[in-house]
């Protein structure tokens, strides 16, 4: 199985026993109720030839509305049955926005449900890769109208506003886009406020703002805005660096539902991640062309799917090679800033050596569950599970973490299988039985979405390796080509455990296995009053070494008689200079400080007891 490699930003703080039994009952108890309750096949590229498409990569995009699963995708869109996965229409891109009042379409489509209005967006390259289409659904219906606005995403003979991506909060429609004619020029950011889009009628580009950044300098590449719910005229923005391997952010302000026209963006902030490299391609087992084994294009580092923020924290995933393992291996990097400062919160990576890890997509709820899907491949031959395909497919996959309250990810469950590849050798610049022609496109970005009825329900799209087309595959007059599909899972999350039933979920609690709703920790050590054995003196390890309801920092009672005097200042007198790695008969109960040395610092500590009693703890006066 994978293993999550936490890179912790700035100093660590060391747990004691008591936190580290928090951070585990969190763990454990979210994994119990973690399941994987549909499992479906979205659209391939078979089923993008039956609508006169065949188009590669599919660069998958979906969502949930009540009712629906939409997915968008290279020529083709679907919709299911959101209870059942079935199929409830199949068209091409070009019939889509045809209906929806355009003319043509080339690609890179992504699609989101605004749950606050209850409609869809779509948008995609238009006719010409310059022009940026934007559709909106009229209801919540899918299958039912849509309307459409399209604009110039970059001008100029040759352009192409590359690489759309789509991002909503309250306030705004968030537009990136690379631009290339041929190299890259510049980014643009275009901001649409949410009712010239959602408003009656047909959506309109009223009172939107473009920012425009010359390649020269650096606003990033491939501009992610971020998912938001939270309140405020603040947006927020995130991007990989183009001069530095590092991401950066930046703030949108001055917005409103109505207006972007007074919006300013703040200079970029270098969030210092560790240490990586772009990742170089993929590996595959492709047992009979080892020429092929080596050839899945990664992505690179660019963060690909979409941003969000949660509990005023933001969450990204990409992929990454961490360059200091040495392995020369791809992994999913995620990262997790606040989202006021952009100061670094956590970040690890999802890998594990032997597999390359890629196309990664996460989504956060508002209880900080999340859930990361990915593609994991290597040359391994073996069929560990006996499913009669070789671990090494290329493999859909998911995991689920729970943020902390610092904004660490705990991991909540192993890695989920989703889909293996039908073929170990996928390369679709040739035909079955040769070599492949350079590095293959795998895809550009898979998503994960939150379901706007249930959010511990969650959906991941993704790909994976169809069958060859071929009769022997099942094809009759097939042309040989390899060819890609996209799978549909829908995760579904426990209820947020509160094991004391204070209203305060475990994974926030500082005291969860006893109720204390109002969370005082009078110490300040991140252990509630409710449970701290010692409540006035701060003690994050909570170390006792008698084992009574007393940490050491406030029980010079050695006696175990209810109260300090005589008897308990006698035996510290006696252990006074003690030291744990010299004497045999130290008595760790009087080293209140655990520095293994019984001194001044403990003689202070039952001095400042004497004549009364030890504590307070938990409940205790």
């Amino acid at each position: 199985m994978s293993r999550v490699h936490r890179r912790e930003p700035g100093s660590n703080t060391r747990l004691g026993a008591l936190a580290w039994a928090v951070a585990l009952l969190c763990v454990s108890t979210a994994a119990q109720g973690q399941t994987v309750e549909l499992s479906f096949e979205g659209v391939s590229q078979y089923d993008s030839a039956s609508v006169g498409r065949n188009s590669i990569p599919p660069d998958p995009s979906g969502a949930a509305s009540l009712t629906q699963y939409m997915e968008v995708a290279a020529g083709a869109y679907a919709v299911f049955d959101k209870g059942t996965g079935t199929q409830l229409s199949l068209f091409s891109d070009l019939s889509f926005w045809s209906a929806a009042g355009q003319t043509g379409a080339n690609g890179d489509a992504r699609v989101r449900y605004n749950a606050a209005v209850d409609r869809w967006v779509v948008t995609s390259f238009g006719e010409n890769l310059k022009d940026v289409q934007i559709a909106v659904s009229d209801t919540d219906d899918a299958l039912g109208g849509w309307k459409s606005i399209k604009f110039e995403g970059f001008a100029g003979v040759g352009a192409v506003a590359d690489y759309p991506t789509l991002a909503l909060d309250r306030n705004a429609v968030y537009i990136g886009t690379n631009n290339f004619a041929p190299g890259l020029l510049s980014t643009t950011l275009n901001v649409i406020p949410i009712d010239s889009l959602f408003g009656a009628g047909a959506p309109t580009l009223t009172n939107m703002k473009r920012f425009v950044t010359p390649a020269a300098e650096d606003r990033g590449f491939t501009l992610q805005g971020v998912n938001s719910s939270a309140a405020g005229s603040t947006g927020k923005v995130v991007a990989t660096s183009l001069v530095e391997f590092d991401n950066l952010a930046f703030q949108v302000t001055g917005l409103s539902s109505s207006s972007a026209t007074d919006a300013s963006v703040s200079d970029p902030v270098y969030l210092q991640l560790s240490t990586i490299r772009s990742p170089d391609p993929g590996r595959q087992p492709s047992a009979a062309i080892p020429a092929n084994r080596r050839i899945i294009g990664t992505v690179g580092e660019r963060i690909g799917s979409s941003v969000y923020e949660a509990q005023g924290k933001i969450f990204m995933v990409q992929t990454v090679d961490p360059d200091a393992d040495g392995l020369d291996e791809s992994r999913v990097r995620y990262t997790v800033i606040d989202a006021t400062s952009f100061a670094l919160l956590d970040e690890g990576e999802i890998g594990e050596a032997g597999f390359d890890y890629y196309q990664g997509s996460i989504a956060v709820n508002s209880l900080g569950q999340v859930v990361i899907g990915y593609n994991r491949s290597g040359l391994t031959q073996t069929d560990a599970n006996g499913d009669g395909l070789s671990d090494g497919n290329i493999t859909l996959m998911a995991r689920t973490f729970a943020a902390d309250a610092s904004g660490a990810l705990q991991p909540t469950s192993g890695e989920l299988l989703l889909k293996v590849s039908l073929t170990d050798d996928y390369h679709n610049g040739s035909n079955f039985g040769q070599p492949a022609t350079g590095v293959q496109r795998w895809g550009d970005s898979s998503q994960v979405t939150i379901d706007p009825s249930d959010e511990r329900q969650f959906w991941v799209i993704g790909q994976f390796a169809r069958e060859y087309n071929l009769p022997a595959f099942g094809h009759p007059g097939g042309t040989g080509g390899s060819r890609w599909g996209t799978w549909i899972a829908r995760i579904a999350m426990p209820s947020d455990p509160d094991e004391d039933s204070d209203g305060i979920p475990d994974a926030t609690d500082n005291c969860p296995v006893a109720s204390n709703p109002a969370q005082l920790d009078a110490d300040a050590d991140a252990v509630g009053d409710a449970c701290d054995n010692c409540s006035q003196r701060a003690n994050a390890e909570q170390r006792n070494t008698n084992g009574d309801q007393y940490g050491n920092v406030c029980d010079p009672d050695y006696n175990d008689d209810g109260a300090v005097g005589i008897p308990d200042f006698n035996l510290l007198r006696t252990q006074f200079g003690k030291r744990s790695d010299i004497n045999r008969d130290f008595n760790p109960n009087v080293d209140h400080n655990g520095d293994g040395v019984i001194g001044l610092p403990d003689f202070n500590v039952l001095r400042s007891y004497f004549g009364g009693a030890p504590g307070p703890a938990g409940a205790l006066p």
